[in-house]
Formats: structure tokens, C-alpha cells, sequence
């Protein structure tokens, strides 16, 4: 079991934020402590169903943190949060239960919850103190070192939000422990993201997370310390310089325009997001050595670490090609890089650890290398 809680500073541009990772009973304390010293007046929990009923007691001992009775909302378990009529019933939940602009959001749960909750903090009284409570490895390694809140519109993935830092991120390896094997898997796919985007101890990381999980034997609170730490480390550099992610950072977009098309090309949770992200890397690999930029001795390396996350093949049913390249089309992202009709733009790599480096970070390429490499994975229509 971890015992030393690992202190991190989050910087976007001249906010800090800090983060406090570990576990263990000395560590709640440590936790409890810096959440009251935000001085909340009411605490405003947001927690998705799955986790409020695997830890009730944490529900209650966060709910009382402030000097009134703290109001909790348990939002639906994934995606299916992260829409208007659950953000407005949010809202009028907080607001009829007492909040004031004293008042803390905490978002205890999943990487959608704490979408789902950050938009919330952002909006109320046009911006209220947040915190984040992390219970995935992809929340705590996607979410924590992000100022992006956000939900889903017309079938399309977080394309309305906003920029909110968290006051305080609680990580609490412990909660790992509970993740079904899908969850946890999709969790190391942001892991393996940054291995392949920036190489070095990161990779090596990477081989041994996949190696632990190839071993069916369970991980213990160390490696899942030096999992999360790594992660958030990671994007350290670039948000310093870039606190929304729109140059810079644009590097861990890596494989979302492919992944986020054929998440959404399944009906929600078949694909999970940290395996999709995974088979869009692996399109984004297939792009690069067409066009060129990637040596095909490259690519097997960069496909090889993945091919020890995923399945062989998508799930079945799989869907039609026009649709994944119709969502594809519509990425939140498209126009920065100054694409045709006929284009697409992703971030790219030459090799491990090298991203093509253009004004935007994107690069720009014809769509039908998407659907060349569709065809391959089996997809028909």
C-alpha cells in the first residue's frame, strides 16, 4: 500500500493547481483537511451511480466536509451524464438544495461525471470552486491534468463546454482497485497514448503496465501510483505554455478524431474511450506510413505496444464506413489546420516519441486514407 502522499502542481499558464496522490487512511485525512481549507460553505457533490453505491461511506464523509449540510447528485454511470437534461436537473439540484457562490462542487467518479460536474461549477453563479475526486485510471490521468469541462451534443463528443480548473484533485489510488477490466484497460490507453507520443520512460512505463495486466495478476497501489504520476507529469510541460491545449498541447489529441468517430459509431460503451483512442492511433500510424512520415519498421513498433491493450478486431457488429467518416468530418477540431472537403487533419507521428510538428499540430490528409484503413479493420458500406 502506498503511504506517502505525492504532492503535484498542476500550472495552466499562472494558475496553480494542486494535486494530492496516494492512499490509505493518512491520506484521507491529508485529503479532508485541503478540502476544507477551501472553506466551503456547502459542499455540492455530483457522483455517478456506480460509484455512489461501491463507496456510500465516501459520499457521506465528502458531503459533510463543509459547515453546512452538503447537498449529492447522483448523475447516470458514463456518457449518458453528459447531456442538457441531466446538467439542468444538476443545476436546479444544487441551487434548490442551498448553493452559494461559497459553495464546492466536488465531482467524485468517472471521467464523465467529472465533465459533467466541472461544466456545472463553471456555470453556476458563472463559476463556483471545484474539486475533483477521480475513482478510473482515465479520469485520473485524462481529466486531472485538463482545465476542459464538458457534455455532448447531436451526437457528437464534448462539443459544448468550457475551460474550469479545479481548486484541489484528490487521487486516491484505491479506488482503482474496483475497475472492472474493460475500465481499466480503456484507462491505460492514455497511458500508452503518452508512450507513443513522447517515447523515453513513458514507453517504458507503458511495457510494464501491460506487462502487469498480461500477467492476470492484480496491480498494486505502487504501480498504479507511478501509472497516474507519470500520466499527469506528462502534460505538465505543455500546459504550462498552453493552458488550453489548443497548440502545444495538442499532441495528446493523438488518434481522437479516428477514436471519438468510432466510439460514437457504437451504441455507448461498446467501444470504450481509452480502446478507442487506441485503434485511432493505430489509423493515425497507417496514415503516416502511407503518406510517407512513418517507416513501416516504425509502425510495427508504435502498433505493437497497442496490440497488447486491444482485441484482435473491433466488436461485432462492426459499423459503416460512411458513418465513422461522417463523424470523422464533423471533429470539433476541423478547420484548424485548413482542410479541403476532401481532407481530414489528426496529429501525427514519424516515430515514437516524434509528433510532426505544424502551426496547429495538425497535419492535413486526403479522408480516403481513413476508409483505406477502415476497409482493413473489415469495416464494409
Amino acid at each position: 500500500m502506498v503511504s506517502n502522499l505525492v504532492s503535484i502542481d498542476i500550472r495552466f499558464g499562472s494558475t496553480t493547481v494542486p494535486v494530492l496522490l496516494g492512499t490509505g487512511p493518512a491520506f484521507s485525512r491529508e485529503a479532508d483537511d485541503a478540502i476544507r481549507a477551501l472553506g466551503p460553505d456547502r459542499v455540492l457533490l455530483v457522483v455517478d451511480s456506480r460509484v455512489a453505491t461501491l463507496f456510500p461511506e465516501d459520499v457521506e464523509r465528502f458531503s459533510r466536509l463543509g459547515t453546512e449540510p452538503g447537498v449529492v447528485f447522483v448523475a447516470p454511470e458514463g456518457e449518458s451524464c453528459k447531456t442538457f437534461p441531466v446538467l439542468g436537473e444538476l443545476a436546479n439540484a444544487f441551487l434548490s438544495g442551498g448553493a452559494t457562490k461559497r459553495s464546492l462542487v466536488i465531482a467524485f467518479g468517472g471521467g464523465a461525471v467529472m465533465n459533467l460536474g466541472g461544466l456545472a461549477a463553471a456555470l453556476i453563479y458563472r463559476g463556483l470552486p471545484l474539486c475533483y475526486v477521480p475513482t478510473t485510471l482515465m479520469a485520473q490521468n485524462d481529466v486531472v491534468p485538463s482545465q476542459k469541462t464538458a457534455i455532448n451534443l447531436c451526437n457528437r463528443k464534448n462539443n459544448f463546454g468550457t475551460f474550469h480548473p479545479a481548486r484541489l484533485n484528490v487521487v486516491d489510488t484505491r479506488y482503482l482497485h474496483t475497475l472492472p477490466p474493460a475500465e481499466r484497460r480503456s484507462g491505460m490507453g492514455e497511458l500508452v497514448k503518452n508512450a507513443l507520443i513522447l517515447g523515453g520512460r513513458d514507453f517504458e512505463i507503458a511495457e510494464r503496465m501491460l506487462d502487469a495486466e498480461a500477467s492476470g495478476a492484480p496491480i498494486d497501489d505502487g504501480l498504479y501510483a507511478e501509472m497516474v504520476e507519470a500520466g499527469i507529469r506528462a502534460k505538465l510541460p505543455s500546459l504550462a505554455i498552453d493552458e488550453h491545449e489548443a497548440t502545444a498541447g495538442m499532441i495528446f489529441e493523438y488518434g481522437h478524431t479516428i477514436g471519438h468517430a468510432l466510439e460514437l459509431s457504437y451504441p455507448i460503451g461498446t467501444l470504450p474511450h481509452g480502446l478507442a483512442i487506441a485503434w485511432g492511433m493505430m489509423g493515425c500510424a497507417y496514415v503516416s506510413m502511407r503518406l510517407g512520415l512513418m517507416s513501416q519498421a516504425e509502425q510495427e513498433r508504435h502498433d505493437g505496444l497497442i496490440r497488447k491493450l486491444i482485441p484482435e478486431t473491433l466488436p461485432e457488429p462492426k459499423p459503416a464506413i460512411d458513418d465513422v467518416i461522417f463523424r470523422v468530418m464533423r471533429d470539433s477540431k476541423r478547420g484548424r489546420a485548413g482542410e479541403s472537403a476532401e481532407e481530414c487533419a489528426c496529429v501525427l507521428l514519424s516515430a515514437v516519441g516524434r509528433p510532426i510538428e505544424t502551426e496547429s499540430m495538425l497535419s492535413k490528409f486526403p479522408v480516403s486514407l481513413v476508409v483505406e484503413w477502415l476497409r482493413l479493420q473489415g469495416l464494409r458500406g
